[in-house]
């Protein structure tokens, strides 16, 4: 036995030396996945390879038969592995699940009735001579298996972000964003000739916008003087504007951008946006560029499932004024119609309301009395109806639109949710989205499909409106760099058009309800950049005088866009928040429950730059 054991030992060092060797040759190969530890990856295996070696390297994804069986997992795919000798039984069963292995053995076709055609490997199995623990789990079990990471409590997926991004879910996620964006830099670069552009992090305090990270910083500094910092930029917006001034025509860029703003499913407090910027453009050279570049780099397939392909050039363009009239909002969902309308009555009261006719609904069927009870509970019990009223046709002619001769072809078998727009009409698309939902709850209307994409172009916005915080001054809609329409430019200068009247050239893309991004056509001429700093806005132009002084120094027309990356690819994925397309994202408070941060910064720290905090000291001067 003693002899027998010493001979299979050498064997197997035998053949571990010469797998090791073969798998050198393989990874001198061009585009070949092989390494110094492994022939191939868990997913290239397949019956081609029948009789033939390999050494895989993953984590041990699942153990069934007391060691019998083993499902081997990597990036691109899983195995089944069968131990072909005691000691390789061994080291499968000591290992706990999710523990990183190293296998050698012979690839082998299963036995008919073993396949497994949902599987991809399913023809095969790698016959184990040597199973080796590279990295093994310290406890006895991890705190989440890939395999339940979807169904797992947020916060766990968040704290062992390691383990979540080890999901079939999250890989897909990830690895389609870089297929996206690699093919972006493609469409730009080598069709367009983009160049693409780093610009700083680091930057100055503006005014206006998101509440901004701050960074202290000692350089600079005397004593006695006030502190000094940067702040982390919300968008590179000044810059690339800079960039367009210093004879880049064509800019493009992958930017991280830090704003310190309340949580929502679609916000993060650092994101990354695709940022582009054009000299002697405007909008309509833009705009079928951003169409284009989309189109060029939409997936055609995610999960192993063929995706659609979006809308055609052009996309479909609506003015905010009608955006806002038929839908309520800016950022409409056209994948459903169910359109507001109005009602102007006699006694000058005007009534707003969603008319829910035949052809509304799923193969033009009828509304019977058990669904529309059933809706009309739905709407009961969402806080989103609130102070709306459902009728039928008949009722709604007869009681609401009382000496209105046209009735705008209400039916006697239509449903109307309406009510008042003087008391309603900030909560129209609220409604509408509240009917659609229970239209879908009671069978009368199909769900949305993620994948059915509408793409729209909103444009024409005010270039000003109120200040929520003030009731005296006006804030920008965009940005206080957007320029106005041509038609409005002489009276925005001259005073003669009051500013909340005038009409920027700003445009947004919308899917599926989502705001994707936001450009518009700059000011370029340094003037109306000041006056509308000053005088419209009541900002003190300091903080911009760079951007102002560069203005003057010859600036080009330019027009720019920035398209939020985590955005899209939540769509195209159907993730339900952007969060689930990040590798480490926060939580909607902005916390990293990985490392635990914001963490309170120690007292050294606080010396170094002279700090301290607010309940010792308001002012931070020294």
């Amino acid at each position: 036995h003693a002899a027998a054991s010493m001979i299979a030992q050498r064997l197997s060092i035998l053949s571990c030396q010469i797998c090791r060797s073969w798998l050198r040759s393989l990874s001198s190969n061009a585009g070949s996945l092989a390494t110094s530890l492994r022939s191939h990856a868990c997913g290239q295996l397949s019956s081609s390879l029948a009789g033939q070696p390999a050494t895989l390297c993953g984590w041990l994804a699942r153990l069934r038969n007391r060691g019998q069986f083993a499902l081997l997992r990597d990036r691109y795919g899983t195995v089944q592995v069968v131990p072909a000798n005691p000691a390789a039984r061994a080291a499968l069963r000591s290992a706990p699940l999710e523990s990183t292995l190293q296998v050698s053995g012979l690839v082998q076709l299963r036995p008919e009735r073993d396949r497994n055609p949902s599987m991809p490997t399913g023809e095969i199995e790698l016959v184990a001579d040597t199973v080796t623990v590279m990295g093994p789990v310290a406890n006895e079990a991890v705190p989440l298996l890939p395999q339940n990471a979807d169904r797992g409590m947020p916060e766990t997926r968040l704290k062992y972000r390691h383990l979540a991004l080890r999901s079939d879910s999250m890989q897909c996620r990830l690895e389609l964003r870089s297929s996206l964006l690699h093919s972006l830099r493609r469409f730009l670069v080598e069709q367009h000739r983009f160049v693409e552009l780093e610009t700083p992090t680091l930057f100055r305090a503006t005014p206006g916008g998101a509440r901004e990270f701050v960074v202290p910083a000692r350089l600079h500094r005397g004593r006695g003087e006030r502190c000094q910092g940067y702040s982390l930029v919300q968008s590179p917006q000044q810059l690339k504007q800079l960039l367009m001034m210093a004879g880049f025509d064509r800019y493009f860029q992958l930017a991280r951008c830090y704003r310190d703003e309340s949580g929502r499913p679609d916000r993060q407090p650092e994101f990354t946006q695709l940022d582009l910027e054009m000299s002697f453009a405007d909008d309509s050279d833009i705009l079928p560029l951003v169409e284009a570049a989309l189109l060029a780099a939409w997936p055609t397939e995610f999960n192993g499932e063929r995706l659609p392909r979006p809308p055609s050039q052009p996309f479909q363009r609506i003015s905010y004024a009608d955006a806002m009239l038929r839908y309520g909002t800016d950022k409409p969902d056209t994948r459903f119609g169910l359109t507001a309308q109005r009602w102007t009555l006699p006694s000058s009261v005007t009534v707003v309301g969603f008319r829910v006719s035949a052809d509304e609904l799923t193969d033009g069927r009828q509304l019977t009395l058990p669904a529309v009870d059933a809706l009309r509970q739905a709407l009961a019990e969402s806080p989103l109806a609130a102070g709306w009223q459902l009728s039928d046709g008949k009722t709604f002619r007869n009681e609401t639109l009382v000496g209105l001769a046209d009735c705008c072809g209400v039916a006697d078998d239509d449903l109307v949710l309406h009510g008042p727009e003087s008391q309603i009409g900030s909560q129209v698309a609220a409604a509408r989205l509240a009917l659609h939902s229970a239209l879908v709850s009671t069978g009368s209307l199909p769900a949305l499909d993620w994948r059915d994409w509408r793409l729209i172009w909103v444009d024409q916005f005010p270039l000003f409106e109120a200040d929520n915080d003030s009731n005296s001054r006006l804030r920008s809609c965009h940005h206080p760099f957007t320029a106005p329409v041509p038609e409005h430019l002489d009276g925005l200068l001259s005073g003669e058009l009051p500013p909340a009247e005038v009409i920027g050239r700003h445009f947004d893309l919308v899917c599926n309800g989502c705001e994707l991004g936001g450009g518009s056509v700059r000011i370029h001429d340094p003037r109306l950049q000041k006056l509308v700093l000053e005088k419209v806005l009541g900002l003190d132009p300091e903080p911009m005088r760079h951007l102002i002084e560069a203005l003057g120094h010859g600036a080009p027309p330019h027009v720019g866009i920035a398209l939020g990356v985590d955005r899209l690819v939540s769509l195209l994925t159907g993730a339900d928040c952007i969060a689930d397309c990040m590798a480490f994202p926060k939580t909607q408070e902005g916390r990293c429950l990985l490392s635990g941060a914001p963490a309170l910064i120690d007292a050294n720290t606080l010396d170094y730059y002279r700090l301290r905090p607010a309940a010792e000291q308001t002012d931070c001067s020294n």
